[in-house]
């Protein structure tokens, strides 16, 4: 399971691992094949991947928290900044 938040049509998800160090596995595997099919209830659809940077991920962040509000505790126990990534309908 990903907890994830919409913008519009789009999934945006946090690669965030727990606040592990090192990234998951499947944000590896997503950002280079940079395409996914993606199940959200017992809807299916493929989608286009990217990192979202700057003002737009501060925005996504910022709802990814209201959702989720220990993505904030897993980012301070780490360096790294966790990854955000937009998912959007192919």
């Amino acid at each position: 399971m990903l907890i994830l938040t919409r913008s519009g049509d789009d999934l945006v998800v946090c690669a965030s691992n727990g606040g592990s160090p090192k990234p998951p596995s499947w944000f590896l595997n997503l950002r280079d094949a940079g395409r996914a099919r993606v199940e959200v209830d017992s809807e299916v659809w493929d989608v286009t991947a990217r990192e979202v940077g700057g003002s737009e991920r501060d925005e996504c962040w910022r709802n990814l928290c209201d959702v989720y509000p220990d993505f904030a505790t897993y980012q301070a126990r780490t360096r790294r900044r966790l990854p955000v990534m937009l998912l959007k309908r192919s």
